[in-house]
């Protein structure tokens, strides 16, 4: 499977931290496989930080990930009811978590 993360910066090596704010999918690492939907965002990034510079970092990764326990891992594939409940439970409480 390739992901596609968008920044100002590249990121070679992804690593997950706590945020202070809340965000639409909650705290973690924000990827797509989409590829265009990637180059919009990093444009829109671009533009709201007044950087010149925005990257996509491209990772290839095997798509058992999905079955690792390890993390928490939550798939659309499709915006759904599902999915705006996802978001606006993030939007509204940082400490959201999804089981």
């Amino acid at each position: 499977m390739i992901l596609y993360q968008r920044s100002n910066v590249e990121v070679q090596h992804p690593k997950l931290i706590k945020a202070n704010r809340t965000l639409d999918f909650g705290n973690g690492f924000y990827t797509t496989t989409n590829k265009e939907q990637a180059y919009k965002w990093a444009q829109i990034k671009k533009r709201r930080e007044n950087n010149e510079n925005g990257y996509i970092s491209i990772y290839e990764i095997s798509e058992d990930i999905l079955d690792n326990k390890d993390f928490n891992i939550i798939v659309f594939s499709e915006a759904s009811k599902e999915w705006l409940e996802f978001v606006i439970n993030n939007r509204m409480n940082v400490d959201y978590k999804h089981s």
